[in-house]
């Protein structure tokens, strides 16, 4: 708990820290714009306030995610990262062109190409995070990659006494040496190497390409400010590779909670049937059947119960769409079992003119359940059920009619009674499994009209784009 609150804390000193340096980096800029500043210092010092600002978006949106996990950490280490960068970048543009703010502007400069690197190494964490492995390929990229981060943070240390990449003229403006591309060697081989490991382990290439997004516009923003050293495109094109490789991060994390999260329906599905023991239910069914002296209704009904309670446990193993005609045979022994307590006013007719496709386990069978419990009951004994399939060109059909006391529609759809009626579990199944729709009518008095339509595709299977 007091972990917890201490990160809390640390979390919100964070965040009113960024809006603090928010509103000074606002406030260098419009202070500039009552002078005359040339716009190759206001465009970027906007993208830097812009960029702030994005950064504090992402930001609350990593912070107010539940699902914090490693991978979390480092997007939020990183967007931090990029931020100072914005604020350090935004202090060195409101100096240009002021002598006596010199040490400000290469301060500003010093700062933001040192939290670059950093975010460069940040990146390669997460990297090594999502890859997870711990060969010694992954040892020597490690190694290397440390190496260049220390050789890059102390080249550029050296540029205040050496001016070796850039320096801050009499005139107060930033002027570049002749040796500035080395300046970018570092973060360069950082993101090659990052990279390689991408090739290497990351498997899935949108995951790829998402990764790679961070070499190649990077690069070539790099490349354009090589040409034109009076435009800012590295920090903003950076902050927007983070935002690609965040978008598929957590489209990524969905799919892999969605994966789990069927797993543990599964396992549950699993357990409940190996504490049911279905074989000792059978056994004892059988022995109760055979006891001497049960009258000849009481035995086939314990036969028809076990056969339906068979069915239902079968279906619960069961995990892919089972045949048509498979199905209506668990729909009548329910029927036989139905007209026990109802009566045998109560009449299932069959229609099956279409016997050739799939359907969800037990989906036929609890949308009879739900036609005999809001149609049917001792006080109204009589009545049909019709249970009708059909073939199209595009499409199977099965409609289930009955001519019951029917109910109103806005019952199904109204979301404290829907899981009463069970509506939303089975056209989720039906969609998921086969592709399938549902469609429901209903009249008080009249009756319902269930029909369900599966188009002749081949069933959905579970998809992971890496």
């Amino acid at each position: 708990m007091a972990r917890k609150n201490s990160r809390r804390i640390l979390s919100s000193g964070v965040l009113i820290s960024m809006l603090a340096m928010f509103l000074i980096g606002g406030y260098l800029l419009i202070s500039k714009e009552g002078l005359v500043v040339p716009n190759y210092v206001l465009i970027p010092m906007t993208f830097d306030v812009i960029g702030m600002g994005m950064c504090i978006m992402l930001y609350l949106a990593l912070y107010a995610d539940r699902h914090n996990d490693l991978g979390s950490h480092h997007f939020i280490l990183m967007t931090v990262e990029m931020f100072m960068i914005f604020f350090a970048s935004i202090i060195s543009w409101a100096s240009e062109g002021d002598p006596s703010k010199n040490l400000f502007n290469e301060v500003g400069m010093f700062v933001a190409y040192e939290i670059l690197l950093l975010t460069m190494l940040t990146f390669w964490l997460y990297i090594a995070y999502v890859i997870d492995a711990h060969d010694k390929r992954m040892k020597i990229l490690h190694y290397l990659i440390l190496a260049v981060f220390i050789i890059g943070v102390v080249a550029t240390a050296l540029n205040f006494r050496y001016h070796q990449f850039y320096t801050i003229d009499a005139g107060g403006f930033y002027t570049l040496a002749s040796s500035v591309d080395l300046s970018l060697l570092a973060p360069i081989l950082i993101i090659i190497f990052s990279n390689i490991a991408v090739t290497i382990y990351i498997k899935g290439l949108r995951k790829k390409m998402a990764l790679f997004t961070i070499v190649l516009l990077p690069l070539t923003a790099a490349v354009v400010e090589m040409y034109f050293d009076t435009v800012e495109l590295l920090y903003i094109v950076s902050f927007y590779s983070l935002l690609i490789i965040y978008g598929n991060f957590y489209v990524g994390r969905s799919e892999d909670l969605a994966r789990k999260e069927s797993e543990l329906v599964k396992q549950r599905a699993d357990i409940l049937v190996s504490q049911i023991q279905p074989h000792f239910l059978y056994n004892a069914l059988t022995s109760i059947m055979n006891i001497k002296g049960n009258p000849p209704d009481t035995m086939f009904a314990i036969a028809d119960f076990g056969k339906y309670l068979r069915g239902n446990l079968d279906s619960l193993k069961q995990r892919a769409p089972i045949p048509i005609t498979k199905e209506v045979d668990h729909v009548e022994t329910f029927m036989l079992l139905e007209q026990l307590s109802i009566g045998k006013g109560l009449e299932l007719e069959l229609n099956i003119n279409d016997r050739n496709f799939l359907i969800p386990a037990l989906t036929l069978q609890k949308l009879v359940e739900k036609c005999v419990e809001n149609g049917y009951s001792p006080s109204h004994p009589r009545g049909k059920i019709v249970i009708t399939t059909e073939e199209t060109e595009s499409s199977h059909f099965i409609t289930v009619e009955d001519d019951g006391t029917g109910f109103e529609l806005s019952a199904i759809y109204d979301k404290d009674r829907a899981e009463i009626f069970g509506i939303t579990t089975i056209e989720h199944r039906l969609k998921e499994q086969v592709d399938g729709s549902l469609d429901i009518e209903s009249q008080i008095g009249v009756g319902t009209i269930i029909t369900i339509t599966i188009p002749k595709t081949k069933p959905k299977e579970s998809h992971r784009f890496f």
